[in-house]
């Protein structure tokens, strides 16, 4: 009996179409709020140890700190505050630049990107994602608060926080 390497016109044959799921960029899977959160936490621990520790050093202690910065000295928050921006993009930069990840991004398999799907590019993350909420930290009495309501915005479906939606961006899963 000789193979035959002709389709089959069977009916009853089982379908021979590809059944993986493949995803336009525009529809990759958004990242997980645990992911966003475990990434925002490595790099939360990495801006300590590079932008809080060498703050306090200059204070003097931790309580000199805590008491510069509950003086109601203005100055001491916008110099902290300008700094630590200033450590973010020194030790995320080369990432954010190359692959649209922080260092907890990269190491959570998780990137930034525009809402279409195309890559956000540097300046788009710093100067629409990033410093509109560093600014937050300007504002007179609520602006530590509206950190966290940026943050809260994540629980909504589209998972995006307020920052995504300045800069028309999404986290998604790579």
């Amino acid at each position: 009996m000789s193979e035959n390497t002709e389709p089959t016109s069977n009916p009853y044959a089982t379908p021979q179409a590809d059944l993986s799921i493949q995803r336009a960029p525009h529809e990759a899977e958004l990242a997980g709020r645990g992911r966003r959160l475990g990434a925002a936490t490595i790099d939360s621990l990495i801006m300590m140890v590079f932008s809080l520790v060498p703050v306090i050093a200059f204070f003097g202690g931790w309580t000199a700190y805590l008491s510069a910065a509950q003086s109601g000295e203005y100055m001491v928050t916008v110099g902290v505050t300008v700094f630590g921006f200033v450590m973010y993009i020194l030790v995320n930069g080369y990432f954010l630049s190359k692959t649209s990840q922080s260092i907890g991004k990269k190491l959570l398999g998780i990137k930034i990107v525009r809402t279409g799907g195309a890559n956000a590019d540097f300046l788009r993350i710093v100067t629409r994602r990033l410093m509109p909420v560093s600014a937050l930290n300007f504002v007179p009495v609520v602006g530590p608060y509206l950190g966290v309501v940026d943050a809260l915005f994540i629980f909504r479906q589209s998972k995006k926080c307020l920052h995504d939606d300045i800069a028309d961006t999404v986290v998604i899963r790579i």
